[in-house]
């Protein structure tokens, strides 16, 4: 991972190529943790999910992990309620299991790290997790953050004083309130005004660091509703980089003006959308019962594509998160379920 900070030509490769997995959650290693063959697979929560439930944002020193449980200390409080110092945390508030057992399973922190933890804390008392690998940001040697804005598979590096700013303005979005900080704003109206960068294997560091800050701006502006102007989203929807589409999808179904369900769907079923970006488009729909759209999928059927899609490697312990294997199998799966009579 030092590699991420180099500029030689030959070392800037490889910082490409390591961003790029990182984005993509090729990975499965988190700072020199890895996951073993026949480890607890789980699904994974999307982030907003894991805000939203969260109490608490803050940065932590990780002091031990050791029979599932994890000792953290508190290094700087960033939103939300105030943790004591220490805190000792082996719980979880949203780890569905799809294939294992509750009881092996290693986490994506590791001692001796600094990372940025969403914790909630229980009816009991107690602080929690929301999984082993979900609302955990670690911090790099350089001080860039694994941030995560849509799902923990999908990592963007960022600095600490961007990570804040939008995260904070996610918090409050997803607990109710307004993110009426003027920064974030100023922040994601000059980001995405800048040209639409993509990553690719030609990607230069610098091309490779304004994907990610328009990744924190697409994905904060869909959360907090914040105002882009809609000839920006239609650059970035119109991209070739599925994760480039992804966001901009995420912005049309959740900040976008006019009827955002129907806006989603007719993407869906157009020509020009990525297989990953389509399927998203489907998670959405699903996520948010957009039934009346049912005849608008129907009719294009036949046409979606049917092309894989992926969320991760078959050897992450996420791969257990609901997403379509591509396009069709997930429209076709959505339909069935809408066809069946709803359970009041």
């Amino acid at each position: 991972m030092n590699t991420l900070r180099t500029k030689s030509p030959k070392k800037a490769n490889l910082m490409i190529s390591c961003l790029r997995l990182i984005f993509r959650g090729l990975i499965s290693t988190i700072a020199g943790l890895s996951v073993a063959a026949g480890a607890t697979t789980w699904d994974e929560p999307w982030h907003r999910e894991v805000v939203g439930l969260s109490n608490t944002l803050g940065l932590y020193k990780i002091d031990s992990i050791k029979d599932g449980q994890v000792t953290i200390t508190l290094q700087k409080h960033v939103v939300g309620s105030v943790t004591p110092r220490k805190i000792e945390i082996k719980e979880f508030h949203l780890h569905r299991i799809t294939s294992g057992s509750t009881d092996h399973f290693e986490f994506f922190v590791r001692p001796g790290m600094s990372a940025y933890l969403f914790l909630r804390q229980s009816k009991k008392g107690n602080w929690q997790f929301a999984t082993p690998s979900a609302g955990m940001d670690p911090i790099e040697a350089d001080g860039k953050v694994q941030a995560t804005y849509r799902h923990s598979m999908h990592k963007a590096l960022v600095s600490a004083d961007i990570y804040e700013m939008t995260q904070i303005c996610i918090f409050e979005a997803t607990h109710g309130r307004e993110c009426a900080g003027q920064p974030v704003r100023d922040y994601v109206k000059q980001v995405l005004a800048n040209p639409v960068s993509s990553p690719s294997e030609t990607s230069t560091p610098d091309e490779m660091n304004q994907f990610f800050r328009q990744h924190a701006a697409l994905e904060t502006a869909a959360a907090a509703k914040l105002s882009v102007d809609s000839r920006h989203i239609d650059r970035f929807l119109s991209a070739t980089a599925s994760h480039v589409q992804m966001s901009a999808l995420a912005y049309v179904a959740y900040a976008g003006p006019g009827d955002r369900m129907t806006a989603v769907a007719e993407f869906v079923c157009g020509s020009k959308g990525h297989p990953m970006t389509l399927s998203m488009g489907l998670v959405i729909l699903r996520r948010e019962n957009a039934r009346n759209q049912v005849d608008r999928l129907k009719a294009c059927r036949s046409t979606i594509s049917d092309a894989g899609t992926y969320m991760g490697r078959i050897m992450d312990p996420r791969i257990g998160t609901d997403f379509p294997s591509n396009p069709r199998q997930g429209l076709d799966a959505l339909l069935n379920d809408w066809d069946k009579p709803q359970v009041r």
